[in-house]
């Protein structure tokens, strides 16, 4: 792969400026964060927080150009995700303390399943809110056992306070997706140093499921994963498979031979990539402190479902 790539430079295919500049704006963020990663740690926190930008653009250099539309379905789960909590929590805040744990797990389990019908495949949250917001407050009511299945005044706040922190732009979705990378990257850290040390087939045949035998009944299904597990293993994988491919050609080079006779603008070995010691992985994980370039994200302002309720 390697080569194949190297001969996609030399035709000008594509440039490694930009992912030079990429890694090289990462390091100096965590640099100005007083940290000290490593090369591949630094790598993994670039791939996160290019995952989780808020904006509708993904910001990945073309070296990730056969990695584009995983990348695309990695962030489109992230977002339903939080847009699903949004709209649970939603449902936690009206129904507070009015029915016990039991019934509203259930409840909680059913609005989730009703939800995903509703947006569909697509994902249309906002273009279905007033279906989404009647969900909640049917499911609300049927908890609380009145005769109704909709009232007006609920479904006005409910559809009021989502359309604030469902748009991607809003800085409740910046809140949760800034928690997402201070919690989370220690995670994909260390996961991404472990698996790194596997060989290629065997990282691999972790993101496949067993083969069963002919003739074997398969086991019983396993509990799924929680879903920010399932994603930060994917995110995992192509961390690891990408770095092995890129870090010799782009990150960190030590193939100055096979460059040299490119010679275009843009696609010279940069000399402050030279290494002549292997960027092996860390037993050491970064740290929680790594914060988003842009900083804190404010918190919502405006009416709040908690208390813009009217008394029944």
């Amino acid at each position: 792969q390697q080569k194949y790539h190297i001969h996609k430079i030399a035709a000008n295919r594509f440039k490694l400026d930009g992912a030079r500049n990429w890694f090289k704006e990462e390091q100096t963020l965590l640099n100005g964060c007083n940290l000290a990663p490593t090369p591949l740690e630094t790598f993994s926190s670039a791939i996160l927080r290019s995952l989780l930008a808020q904006s509708n653009l993904t910001h990945f250099p073309d070296t990730f150009h056969l990695d584009y539309e995983r990348l695309r379905l990695i962030r489109s789960d992230v977002h339903n995700m939080i847009q699903m909590n949004m709209c649970c929590n939603a449902f936690d805040i009206l129904i507070k303390d009015k029915a016990n744990e039991q019934s509203r797990a259930a409840a909680k389990k059913s609005l989730q399943a009703n939800i995903a019908a509703i947006v569909g495949d697509a994902r249309l949250y906002l273009e279905n809110l007033e279906n989404i917001s009647a969900e909640i407050v049917r499911l609300v009511l049927q908890l609380e056992g009145a005769d109704a299945t909709f009232d007006s005044d609920m479904m006005s706040i409910v559809e009021h306070h989502l359309r604030a922190e469902l748009p991607l732009g809003s800085s409740a979705f910046g809140i949760q997706l800034q928690t997402i990378l201070d919690t989370q990257l220690p995670r994909l850290c260390n996961a991404v140093n472990s698996s790194s040390r596997l060989p290629i087939l065997a990282l691999h045949d972790l993101m496949l499921p067993p083969i069963q035998p002919a003739g074997k009944r398969a086991p019983p299904k396993a509990v799924a994963e929680p879903l920010l597990d399932e994603i930060l293993k994917r995110i995992t994988h192509l961390t690891v498979i990408h770095w092995h491919v890129w870090s010799p050609i782009v990150y960190d080079v030590k193939i100055e031979a096979e460059l040299a006779p490119l010679g275009s603008p843009g696609n010279k070995p940069d000399a402050s990539h030279m290494n002549t010691s292997t960027a092996s992985p860390s037993s050491g994980a970064s740290t929680p402190e790594m914060q988003s370039q842009n900083g804190g994200f404010t918190q919502p302002t405006g009416p709040s479902i908690t208390n813009g309720r009217s008394p029944k």
